[in-house]
């Protein structure tokens, strides 16, 4: 049977969720070393493979080891890196995966993969302290919540965010607007910001952003699964953000609902984990300002 890596990293991510722990809830960001990320380029791992690689620290490929005077310790387990490769029709290895929107775009993105080993499985290895995250520093790093989202609006320059008493966030398309209660009705502001984070994920994909496809939701079982995938997106994005600002990470009344509801999902589509964490990172992306592009690099 040949090796299927949408069904790898369901599985994983279906793994960690029965055992009540949520991936994309962790203490990591993308900018200071307190995540995963590559010897070789020192740049960090996509939010997916933030999921997948379970601790932090860098990451060697065989033959970056090997370069280096190396060796990967006996019996370590080695570890999966996904990216995307894009074919076009006519490449060899694009043959039978065409889709209608890939057609239209003459691009046919292929997920692959290669294997990596953590720092503490390669014997010779000294990291450096630079490298290495101190967890005292972690104040240096946060960004300030109101400041993301300010920054966002003003440099967007179409998206506002209004108060609204009915007491629902949500984020409109058609009006392109943000509609949050008062900050006195959240119980913190961790909270309040939180709640903001996740309709501003939300706000990324409205057409003259990043142009997720909100119009047929609701109207077709496709549909309602796009809202579900979309929801994802804005959750797994949000508590990226959350991470970033320093904001604290609370237990939700209806975790385990939700939990059951995100294995479900996964269980209907292996390609479902995929196709959101590439949607929450490039939304992420987007409201920060920062196109810089993960590592990427294949086994060198």
């Amino acid at each position: 049977m040949a090796f299927d890596i949408y069904q790898k990293i369901t599985d994983s991510i279906i793994e960690r969720l029965k055992a009540g722990d949520i991936p994309w809830k962790q203490p990591y960001t993308l900018k200071n070393g307190n995540c995963a990320f590559s010897h070789l380029s020192k740049e960090p791992y996509s939010l997916l493979n933030q999921f997948l690689l379970k601790r932090k620290g860098e990451y060697f490929t065989f033959n970056q080891a090997k370069k280096e005077g190396m060796r990967i310790r006996k019996g370590a387990k080695a570890s999966q890196v996904v990216f995307w490769k894009i074919y076009s029709p006519n490449d060899s290895g694009a043959k039978g995966l065409e889709s209608d929107e890939d057609c239209r775009s003459h691009k046919i993105p292929l997920l692959k993969y290669y294997n990596v080993f953590h720092q503490d499985d390669v014997e010779g290895f000294v990291p450096k302290d630079e490298n290495q995250f101190d967890e005292s520093r972690n104040n240096e790093f946060k960004e300030d919540a109101d400041e993301i989202i300010s920054k966002y609006i003003e440099r967007d320059g179409r998206l506002k965010i209004l108060n609204d008493s009915s007491g629902i966030p949500r984020y409109s398309p058609s009006q392109d607007v943000i509609f949050t209660p008062p900050k006195c009705q959240f119980t913190t502001l961790d909270e309040y910001y939180k709640t903001l984070f996740h309709e501003c994920v939300h706000s990324t994909g409205h057409s003259s952003r990043l142009d997720r496809d909100f119009g047929r939701m609701f109207r077709t079982v496709e549909g309602r699964q796009d809202y579900s995938r979309e929801e994802l997106v804005a959750e797994i994005g949000a508590s990226y953000l959350s991470n970033l600002s320093g904001l604290s990470e609370l237990a939700q009344d209806n975790e385990i609902a939700y939990i059951q509801g995100w294995i479900k999902a996964l269980q209907s589509d292996p390609k479902w984990i995929v196709w959101a964490a590439s949607r929450a990172e490039s939304a992420v992306r987007f409201i920060l300002n920062d196109p810089k592009k993960e590592a990427s690099e294949a086994d060198e």
